[in-house]
């Protein structure tokens, strides 16, 4: 390690923390600087790629954990056909509008980032997303969302079936 390296040749050398805040202060402005850049490389990309038609997006959440005690939940916005991913959108159950209930999470988070694209001048004609009746809901009730036709993949549509064979 490096701090027992320092220690044996009488070196001094900022501490962990120390050295870990200025990592946050620096590195974490620079990784949002590039990130910033791509995002937009990839939004007008697929803005470019849809044309007047409007974009084909799949939605979908990551939990933290499985079951309904998750905390933490990712929500991903995929363009279907550049395959890039336009918009995440992290959520966590503490948050006023999801009140401790981890099932809500989804549908705030689906919300959130089709707002944000739609805020950023994408047209959305439709979305594929798994049979979340709470996110379905949300987005066909809010003003924003209410126009996009909602779809569900194949994944989730065949995957309570049952082989009988």
């Amino acid at each position: 390690r490096l701090n027992d390296l320092a220690k044996v040749i009488d070196l001094s050398i900022p501490s962990d923390s120390s050295m870990r805040r200025r990592i946050r202060l620096i590195g974490c402005e620079a990784i949002q600087r590039v990130f910033n850049i791509r995002q937009e490389q990839v939004r007008t990309i697929a803005k470019d790629v849809a044309g007047d038609q409007g974009l084909q997006v799949s939605i979908d959440g990551q939990y933290c954990t499985p079951g309904f005690n998750a905390s933490n939940c990712k929500v991903t916005v995929i363009d279907c056909e550049t395959r890039f991913a336009l918009a995440g959108v992290a959520v966590h159950k503490k948050e006023e509008e999801i009140d401790n209930k981890s099932i809500r999470m989804e549908s705030v988070g689906a919300l959130r980032a089709l707002e944000e694209l739609i805020d950023d001048g994408f047209t959305i004609r439709t979305r594929v997303n798994d049979q979340n009746a709470t996110v379905n809901k949300k987005l066909r009730e809010h003003p924003k969302t209410a126009a996009i036709v909602g779809k569900h993949d194949w994944w989730h549509v065949i995957k309570p079936l049952r082989k009988d064979w």
